[in-house]
């Protein structure tokens, strides 16, 4: 009897315990449609991503999911944001890559700009006041007056410079000369450069000017053709589409 009691006891401590045990887990799978409307899969998160790294499903290729039962861009899927996001970065370098300003057409960018800023000096401010030499005086006290004369007026030119630059570069992505060639000015990650970042990049070619010319000159050696000004205000000159 003790025989039977032990072999009940022990039955329905195993039946309660296999029926306690959680169902087996079942990986989620992901089905995509692809450029040519087939559709692939099932396939595991892993593959999946390796799809996305390889250039096969974009951020708006259709994806389904044994988990939601739905059909949606990739993009929609949390766990495919961080390859998503990846590639849609790449491809955003890519097209800029693509369209840099190389050196010849900014030096033509560069002479229409200071043309147009010299016609803005001569009409706002007038022309330069340049001094008549006096008899008897010598060098030093000529170049003292001729210094106080001008240096108010080169003062105010300089502040008309970089208010042209800087507002229309802020406003535009570009100056008058880089609009005609067709260029802008964008961020390191093609989003617009906004009047903080044009006035660092003002600021910052006066070190390309102080330098000789020679951080003007990065643009005919550098491969992303970035200027001194450019590297320190994080910007990019590319051709508009």
């Amino acid at each position: 009897m003790r025989n039977v009691n032990s072999a009940t006891t022990e039955f329905r401590l195993s039946f309660h315990g296999s029926a306690c045990k959680d169902p087996p887990e079942v990986d989620q799978t992901y089905k995509i449609i692809g450029g040519d409307g087939q559709e692939y899969g099932p396939v595991s998160l892993l593959e999946l991503k390796d799809w996305i790294v390889g250039g096969r499903v974009a951020a708006l290729t259709q994806v389904w999911s044994s988990d939601s039962g739905r059909w949606g861009p990739a993009l929609q899927y949390t766990e495919l944001q961080p390859e998503i996001g990846q590639i849609a970065a790449l491809s955003v370098r890519a097209r800029m890559d693509a369209n840099l300003v190389g050196f010849w057409p900014r030096v033509g960018a560069y002479i229409v700009d200071m043309v147009v800023i010299y016609f803005l000096c001569n009409l706002i401010l007038g022309p330069l006041a340049i001094p008549e030499p006096v008899q008897g005086s010598n060098d030093w006290a000529a170049l003292v007056k001729l210094w106080q004369t001008a240096a108010p007026q080169l003062a105010l030119k300089i502040l008309l410079e970089m208010t042209y630059t800087v507002l229309m570069t802020g406003q535009l992505g570009a100056t008058v000369g880089k609009l005609l060639i067709g260029a802008r000015i964008l961020k390191m990650d093609g989003s617009r450069i906004g009047f903080g970042a044009a006035l660092l990049r003002w600021l910052a070619s006066l070190l390309s000017g102080l330098s000789l010319g020679i951080g003007y000159l990065f643009v005919a050696f550098r491969d992303d053709r970035r200027a001194l000004h450019d590297l320190l205000a994080g910007t990019q000159v590319i051709y508009r589409r």
